[in-house]
C-alpha cells in the first residue's frame, strides 16, 4: 500500500500510535510523529489515498489525535515551543 510512518521520540512516558489503512483499501498516506518532552501522546488514524500528517510536540504533557479518510487531506499540528 505504500503507507509511511515515523515517530521520533524524545523524554520520558510518551506515547504515540499510528494506523493507516486498517478498515479500508487504500495507501501513499505518509504520517509523522516527533515528541519532545515528557508524557505527550499522540494518536494518528489514516484511512484512504494520498493523506499527509504531522505532529511535532514540544515540552510536556501535551495531547493530539489526529483521523483522516477519504482522498489528499492534511494536517500539520505543532504545540509548544522547540
Amino acid at each position: 500500500d505504500t503507507n509511511i510512518a515515523g515517530v521520533f521520540q524524545d523524554g520520558d512516558d510518551n506515547f504515540s500510535a499510528i494506523e493507516q489503512n486498517v478498515l479500508t483499501a487504500g495507501g501513499t498516506n505518509l504520517a509523522n510523529a516527533t515528541q519532545v518532552g515528557n508524557n505527550n501522546t499522540s494518536f494518528i488514524t489514516q484511512e484512504g489515498v494520498g493523506n499527509g500528517a504531522d505532529v511535532a510536540q514540544f515540552q510536556d504533557g501535551n495531547g493530539s489525535t489526529v483521523t483522516q479518510s477519504g482522498m489528499g487531506n492534511s494536517v500539520t499540528v505543532t504545540q509548544g515551543t522547540p
